[in-house]
Protein backbone atom coordinates (compact mmCIF):
# COMPACT_ATOMS: atom_id res chain seq x y z
CA UNK A 1 0.00 0.00 0.00
CA UNK A 2 2.79 2.38 0.84
CA UNK A 3 4.52 1.81 -2.44
CA UNK A 4 1.34 2.65 -4.31
CA UNK A 5 1.12 5.98 -2.47
CA UNK A 6 4.78 6.73 -3.30
CA UNK A 7 4.22 5.94 -6.96
CA UNK A 8 1.25 8.26 -7.11
CA UNK A 9 3.23 11.07 -5.49
CA UNK A 10 6.07 10.63 -7.98
CA UNK A 11 3.71 10.81 -10.90
CA UNK A 12 2.09 13.93 -9.55
CA UNK A 13 5.44 15.59 -8.97
CA UNK A 14 6.58 14.81 -12.51
CA UNK A 15 3.46 16.15 -14.01
CA UNK A 16 3.74 19.29 -11.93
CA UNK A 17 7.29 19.90 -13.11
CA UNK A 18 6.32 19.35 -16.69
CA UNK A 19 3.47 21.76 -16.43
CA UNK A 20 5.74 24.31 -14.75
CA UNK A 21 8.28 24.08 -17.56
CA UNK A 22 5.65 24.45 -20.24
CA UNK A 23 4.09 27.43 -18.56
CA UNK A 24 7.49 29.14 -18.00
CA UNK A 25 8.54 28.75 -21.66
CA UNK A 26 5.26 30.20 -22.84
CA UNK A 27 5.70 33.19 -20.54
CA UNK A 28 9.28 34.04 -21.91
CA UNK A 29 9.46 36.86 -24.56
CA UNK A 30 11.38 35.64 -27.62
CA UNK A 31 12.49 37.92 -30.52
CA UNK A 32 9.87 38.25 -33.19
CA UNK A 33 10.65 38.08 -36.95
CA UNK A 34 10.05 41.84 -37.36
CA UNK A 35 12.39 42.59 -34.47
CA UNK A 36 14.99 40.34 -36.06
CA UNK A 37 14.77 42.26 -39.38
CA UNK A 38 15.15 45.64 -37.68
CA UNK A 39 18.07 44.33 -35.65
CA UNK A 40 19.88 42.99 -38.75
CA UNK A 41 19.29 46.16 -40.81
CA UNK A 42 20.69 48.39 -38.09
CA UNK A 43 23.62 46.08 -37.46
CA UNK A 44 24.86 45.87 -41.08
CA UNK A 45 23.42 49.06 -42.55
CA UNK A 46 21.63 47.33 -45.35
CA UNK A 47 18.44 45.58 -46.36
CA UNK A 48 17.22 42.16 -45.19
CA UNK A 49 16.62 40.09 -48.31
CA UNK A 50 15.86 36.72 -46.65
CA UNK A 51 14.84 35.41 -43.18
CA UNK A 52 14.13 31.84 -41.97
CA UNK A 53 14.06 30.32 -38.49
CA UNK A 54 13.93 27.20 -36.39
CA UNK A 55 12.98 26.69 -32.74
CA UNK A 56 15.89 28.69 -31.33
CA UNK A 57 17.45 30.80 -34.18
CA UNK A 58 16.80 33.09 -37.08
CA UNK A 59 18.82 32.68 -40.30
CA UNK A 60 19.11 36.12 -41.94
CA UNK A 61 20.58 37.37 -45.27
CA UNK A 62 21.47 41.10 -45.50
CA UNK A 63 22.71 43.11 -48.52
CA UNK A 64 24.64 46.41 -48.23
CA UNK A 65 27.11 48.37 -50.39
CA UNK A 66 29.96 46.00 -49.60
CA UNK A 67 28.17 42.77 -50.44
CA UNK A 68 25.70 40.11 -49.26
CA UNK A 69 26.04 38.66 -45.72
CA UNK A 70 24.42 35.60 -44.09
CA UNK A 71 24.37 34.97 -40.30
CA UNK A 72 22.52 33.23 -37.47
CA UNK A 73 20.66 35.11 -34.71
CA UNK A 74 19.68 33.52 -31.42
CA UNK A 75 16.04 34.25 -30.64
CA UNK A 76 16.51 34.28 -26.89
CA UNK A 77 19.94 35.86 -26.34
CA UNK A 78 20.00 37.93 -29.56
CA UNK A 79 23.56 36.87 -30.24
CA UNK A 80 24.91 36.83 -33.78
CA UNK A 81 27.03 33.93 -35.01
CA UNK A 82 28.27 32.20 -38.16
CA UNK A 83 28.65 35.43 -40.14
CA UNK A 84 29.55 34.74 -43.78
CA UNK A 85 30.21 37.06 -46.76
CA UNK A 86 28.27 35.38 -49.52
CA UNK A 87 28.98 37.91 -52.31
CA UNK A 88 31.40 40.85 -52.48
CA UNK A 89 30.49 43.82 -54.63
CA UNK A 90 32.88 45.80 -56.81
CA UNK A 91 32.59 49.53 -57.50
CA UNK A 92 30.47 49.10 -60.64
CA UNK A 93 27.85 46.92 -58.92
CA UNK A 94 27.61 48.74 -55.62
CA UNK A 95 24.29 49.83 -54.18
CA UNK A 96 24.88 53.32 -55.56
CA UNK A 97 26.11 52.95 -59.13
CA UNK A 98 28.67 55.17 -60.84
CA UNK A 99 25.98 57.02 -62.74
CA UNK A 100 23.97 57.63 -59.58
CA UNK A 101 26.98 58.92 -57.66
CA UNK A 102 28.01 61.21 -60.54
CA UNK A 103 24.47 62.60 -60.80
CA UNK A 104 24.26 63.10 -57.02
CA UNK A 105 27.58 64.99 -56.90
CA UNK A 106 26.76 67.21 -59.86
CA UNK A 107 23.38 68.06 -58.39
CA UNK A 108 24.73 68.86 -54.93
CA UNK A 109 27.68 71.05 -55.96
CA UNK A 110 26.18 72.38 -59.21
CA UNK A 111 29.15 71.36 -61.35
CA UNK A 112 30.35 68.87 -63.93
CA UNK A 113 32.26 65.72 -62.92
CA UNK A 114 35.48 65.27 -64.92
CA UNK A 115 36.94 62.22 -63.19
CA UNK A 116 36.03 59.81 -60.37
CA UNK A 117 37.94 57.20 -58.42
CA UNK A 118 37.18 55.00 -55.42
CA UNK A 119 39.31 55.11 -52.27
CA UNK A 120 39.00 53.55 -48.83
CA UNK A 121 39.29 55.65 -45.68
CA UNK A 122 38.94 54.11 -42.22
CA UNK A 123 37.04 51.17 -43.67
CA UNK A 124 34.61 53.39 -45.55
CA UNK A 125 34.21 53.58 -49.28
CA UNK A 126 34.83 57.13 -50.42
CA UNK A 127 34.63 58.45 -53.97
CA UNK A 128 36.99 61.29 -54.91
CA UNK A 129 35.70 63.27 -57.88
CA UNK A 130 37.30 66.10 -59.86
CA UNK A 131 34.53 68.58 -60.60
CA UNK A 132 34.49 71.71 -62.75
CA UNK A 133 32.52 74.39 -60.88
CA UNK A 134 32.22 77.70 -62.75
CA UNK A 135 35.49 77.12 -64.57
CA UNK A 136 37.47 76.14 -61.47
CA UNK A 137 38.61 72.66 -60.52
CA UNK A 138 37.39 71.19 -57.21
CA UNK A 139 38.05 67.89 -55.43
CA UNK A 140 34.87 66.38 -53.98
CA UNK A 141 34.86 63.57 -51.39
CA UNK A 142 31.61 61.57 -51.49
CA UNK A 143 30.56 59.05 -48.82
CA UNK A 144 29.10 55.94 -50.44
CA UNK A 145 27.50 54.75 -47.17
CA UNK A 146 25.70 57.96 -46.35
CA UNK A 147 25.47 59.05 -49.99
CA UNK A 148 26.48 62.62 -49.28
CA UNK A 149 29.34 65.02 -49.97
CA UNK A 150 31.95 65.01 -47.20
CA UNK A 151 34.25 67.77 -48.45
CA UNK A 152 34.62 70.24 -51.29
CA UNK A 153 38.12 71.65 -51.82
CA UNK A 154 39.51 73.94 -54.50
CA UNK A 155 42.78 72.98 -56.13
CA UNK A 156 45.65 75.00 -54.65
CA UNK A 157 47.03 75.46 -58.14
CA UNK A 158 44.10 74.67 -60.36
CA UNK A 159 45.86 75.95 -63.45
CA UNK A 160 48.44 73.17 -63.11
CA UNK A 161 45.91 70.47 -62.39
CA UNK A 162 45.94 67.68 -64.95
CA UNK A 163 42.43 66.36 -65.29
CA UNK A 164 43.09 64.45 -68.49
CA UNK A 165 45.32 61.41 -68.74
CA UNK A 166 48.23 61.05 -71.12
CA UNK A 167 46.35 58.51 -73.19
CA UNK A 168 43.34 60.79 -73.57
CA UNK A 169 45.57 63.66 -74.72
CA UNK A 170 47.21 61.41 -77.31
CA UNK A 171 43.82 60.38 -78.63
CA UNK A 172 42.76 64.01 -79.03
CA UNK A 173 46.01 64.83 -80.82
CA UNK A 174 45.56 61.91 -83.25
CA UNK A 175 42.13 63.23 -84.15
CA UNK A 176 43.83 66.44 -85.30
CA UNK A 177 46.85 65.01 -87.13
CA UNK A 178 47.54 61.71 -88.89
CA UNK A 179 50.80 59.95 -88.16
CA UNK A 180 52.77 58.13 -85.50
CA UNK A 181 53.21 59.52 -81.98
CA UNK A 182 56.91 59.78 -81.24
CA UNK A 183 56.85 61.74 -77.98
CA UNK A 184 54.50 63.06 -75.30
CA UNK A 185 55.57 65.52 -72.61
CA UNK A 186 54.06 68.01 -70.17
CA UNK A 187 54.77 71.72 -70.63
CA UNK A 188 53.65 74.79 -68.69
CA UNK A 189 52.21 77.95 -70.16
CA UNK A 190 49.78 80.71 -69.18
CA UNK A 191 46.85 78.31 -69.58
CA UNK A 192 48.34 75.81 -67.13
CA UNK A 193 49.85 72.42 -67.83
CA UNK A 194 49.58 71.12 -71.37
CA UNK A 195 50.35 67.81 -73.02
CA UNK A 196 52.71 68.29 -75.95
CA UNK A 197 52.08 65.38 -78.32
CA UNK A 198 54.59 65.10 -81.18
CA UNK A 199 53.35 63.24 -84.26
CA UNK A 200 55.48 62.31 -87.26
CA UNK A 201 54.44 61.28 -90.77
CA UNK A 202 56.19 61.08 -94.14
CA UNK A 203 56.08 64.81 -94.82
CA UNK A 204 56.22 66.66 -91.52
CA UNK A 205 56.57 66.64 -87.75
CA UNK A 206 53.67 68.17 -85.85
CA UNK A 207 53.39 69.21 -82.18
CA UNK A 208 49.86 69.33 -80.79
CA UNK A 209 49.34 71.11 -77.44
CA UNK A 210 46.35 69.78 -75.47
CA UNK A 211 45.24 71.58 -72.30
CA UNK A 212 45.47 69.19 -69.37
CA UNK A 213 42.47 70.55 -67.49
CA UNK A 214 39.99 71.00 -70.34
CA UNK A 215 41.15 68.72 -73.15
CA UNK A 216 41.05 71.55 -75.68
CA UNK A 217 43.71 71.89 -78.39
CA UNK A 218 45.40 75.21 -77.70
CA UNK A 219 48.10 75.22 -80.39
CA UNK A 220 49.38 73.18 -83.35
CA UNK A 221 52.90 73.57 -84.74
CA UNK A 222 53.88 71.92 -88.07
CA UNK A 223 57.38 71.60 -89.48
CA UNK A 224 58.43 69.84 -92.66
CA UNK A 225 61.33 67.48 -92.23
CA UNK A 226 63.84 69.18 -94.59
CA UNK A 227 63.48 72.74 -93.26
CA UNK A 228 63.88 71.38 -89.78
CA UNK A 229 67.45 70.36 -90.59
CA UNK A 230 68.22 73.74 -92.21
CA UNK A 231 66.68 75.60 -89.29
CA UNK A 232 68.67 73.48 -86.91
CA UNK A 233 71.85 74.28 -88.84
CA UNK A 234 70.97 77.97 -88.80
CA UNK A 235 70.23 77.73 -85.10
CA UNK A 236 73.56 75.97 -84.60
CA UNK A 237 75.32 78.72 -86.56
CA UNK A 238 73.57 81.38 -84.50
CA UNK A 239 74.53 79.56 -81.32
CA UNK A 240 78.13 79.33 -82.54
CA UNK A 241 78.09 83.05 -83.39
CA UNK A 242 76.70 83.87 -79.97
CA UNK A 243 79.32 81.71 -78.31
CA UNK A 244 82.01 83.36 -80.44
CA UNK A 245 80.74 86.79 -79.43
CA UNK A 246 80.75 85.75 -75.79
CA UNK A 247 84.26 84.37 -76.17
CA UNK A 248 85.42 87.55 -77.84
CA UNK A 249 83.83 89.66 -75.12
CA UNK A 250 85.34 87.63 -72.30
CA UNK A 251 88.71 86.76 -73.89
CA UNK A 252 91.90 88.84 -73.43
CA UNK A 253 92.67 88.68 -77.15
CA UNK A 254 90.84 91.89 -77.97
CA UNK A 255 92.96 93.71 -75.43
CA UNK A 256 96.15 92.45 -77.16
CA UNK A 257 94.71 93.48 -80.48
CA UNK A 258 94.14 96.97 -79.10
CA UNK A 259 97.75 97.06 -77.94
CA UNK A 260 99.02 96.07 -81.36
CA UNK A 261 96.73 98.60 -82.91
CA UNK A 262 98.14 101.24 -80.59
CA UNK A 263 101.62 100.25 -81.58
CA UNK A 264 100.70 100.47 -85.22
CA UNK A 265 99.15 103.85 -84.62
CA UNK A 266 102.27 105.12 -82.76
CA UNK A 267 104.48 103.74 -85.50
CA UNK A 268 102.47 105.45 -88.17
CA UNK A 269 102.66 108.66 -86.16
CA UNK A 270 106.44 108.48 -86.05
CA UNK A 271 106.52 107.83 -89.77
CA UNK A 272 104.27 110.80 -90.37
CA UNK A 273 106.62 112.97 -88.27
CA UNK A 274 109.65 111.81 -90.27
CA UNK A 275 107.84 112.54 -93.51
CA UNK A 276 106.95 115.96 -92.18
CA UNK A 277 110.54 116.68 -91.29
CA UNK A 278 111.71 115.50 -94.71
CA UNK A 279 109.14 117.69 -96.36
CA UNK A 280 110.37 120.63 -94.33
CA UNK A 281 114.02 120.04 -95.36
CA UNK A 282 113.12 119.82 -99.04
CA UNK A 283 111.61 123.15 -100.16
CA UNK A 284 108.60 122.93 -102.31
CA UNK A 285 108.22 125.30 -105.24
CA UNK A 286 104.85 126.81 -104.70
CA UNK A 287 103.31 128.92 -107.46
CA UNK A 288 103.21 132.62 -106.85
CA UNK A 289 99.76 134.13 -106.71
CA UNK A 290 98.50 135.18 -110.14
CA UNK A 291 101.48 133.39 -111.70
CA UNK A 292 100.98 130.23 -113.63
CA UNK A 293 103.38 127.39 -113.18
CA UNK A 294 105.78 126.61 -115.96
CA UNK A 295 104.21 123.25 -116.72
CA UNK A 296 100.78 124.85 -117.17
CA UNK A 297 101.58 127.09 -120.22
CA UNK A 298 99.12 127.09 -123.07
CA UNK A 299 99.84 127.41 -126.84
CA UNK A 300 99.01 131.13 -126.79
CA UNK A 301 101.54 131.68 -124.05
CA UNK A 302 104.12 129.88 -126.20
CA UNK A 303 103.39 132.21 -129.12
CA UNK A 304 103.72 135.25 -126.86
CA UNK A 305 107.03 133.94 -125.63
CA UNK A 306 108.25 133.56 -129.21
CA UNK A 307 107.22 137.14 -130.02
CA UNK A 308 109.01 138.38 -126.93
CA UNK A 309 112.13 136.52 -127.99
CA UNK A 310 112.00 138.09 -131.45
CA UNK A 311 111.52 141.57 -129.94
CA UNK A 312 114.43 140.99 -127.61
CA UNK A 313 116.57 139.95 -130.54
CA UNK A 314 115.62 143.04 -132.57
CA UNK A 315 116.36 145.25 -129.57
CA UNK A 316 119.74 143.62 -129.22
CA UNK A 317 120.40 144.19 -132.89
CA UNK A 318 119.42 147.84 -132.53
CA UNK A 319 121.70 148.16 -129.53
CA UNK A 320 124.55 146.68 -131.53
CA UNK A 321 123.81 149.09 -134.38
CA UNK A 322 123.88 152.06 -132.05
CA UNK A 323 127.16 150.88 -130.60
CA UNK A 324 128.62 150.71 -134.08
CA UNK A 325 127.43 154.24 -134.85
CA UNK A 326 128.99 155.51 -131.70
CA UNK A 327 132.25 153.92 -132.58
CA UNK A 328 132.18 155.49 -136.00
CA UNK A 329 131.61 158.93 -134.55
CA UNK A 330 134.51 158.46 -132.21
CA UNK A 331 136.71 157.65 -135.13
Amino acid sequence: MKWKIALVLFIITGLSYSMFVLVFQDDRQLMSPNDAKVFAAELYGGEVVDLTDDQHHYFITVENEKGVYHFKLDKESEKVSNVELVQKKDFASQLATYTEVKAAIEEEVNGKVKKMEQVKTDGKIIVEATVDIKGKQHVIAYDMDKQQVLSNKLFKDEANALVMTKKEAQQIAKEEVNGQIIDTSIVDNKNGQNYKVTIENELEVTSVYVQGNTGEVSYISMRSKQPIKEEEEDDDDEIDDEREDERIETNTQPYQADQSTSKQKSGSTKKEKNNAQTNQEQPINKPVPNEKPANTDTEEDDDDDDDDDENDAEEEDDDDADDDDDNDDDD
